[in-house]
């Protein structure tokens, strides 16, 4: 009788090459999942500060609503630019007797950044307005100029050399 003899090889080389796509499939899902893992936290993370900032600048926003307002009515209080710089001055608390007023104030951010700003602070453009239309005008021109709106570190910066191999 004759035997008939399968090769071996040609089952063996299919196996493998099915070993082979398995692991190389296993392989990048798990590098899909890590990518995916960090960047869901860098989003995670960037999300936070700029929430952050945003919350910064909306109360930078309402502090310069209120100087605003301050300066309207020294504006309308005032006869000419010599007292309402005056008035700018004692309600504001600026020390200092240079030609140009600057004010600035600062909002935290975070426990280690703050938004600082700074703005100069202008006498309205009286040709804008005449006679009675001043005392009804609310905004002339523009009572200061934003010379400032960045954010500025608290704490000193320490590097931070190590890299999680693992996490």
């Amino acid at each position: 009788m004759n035997k008939r003899k399968f090769p071996v090889t040609n089952i063996g080389s299919v196996s493998l090459l099915m070993i082979f796509i398995v692991l190389c499939m296993v392989t990048l899902a798990a590098l899909s999942l890590s990518t995916a893992s960090g960047s869901y936290r860098s989003a995670q993370t960037l999300a936070g500060h700029t929430t952050a900032y945003y919350r910064a600048s909306n109360k930078a926003e309402k502090k310069l609503a209120e100087t605003e307002k301050i300066l309207q009515a020294c504006y309308h209080s005032s006869s000419d630019v010599d007292s309402y710089y005056q008035q700018v001055r004692q309600q504001l608390g600026i020390t200092g007797s240079d030609g140009s007023l600057i004010y600035s104030f600062q909002t935290a951010v975070n426990k280690s950044q703050e938004l600082e700003v700074r703005i100069q602070i202008t006498y309205p453009d009286s040709s804008a307005t005449t006679g009675s239309d001043r005392e009804d005008s609310d905004t002339a021109s523009a009572f200061y100029k934003i010379t400032c709106w960045e954010m500025t570190s608290t704490s000193d910066w320490n590097a931070d050399n190590s890299i999680q191999l693992i996490q």
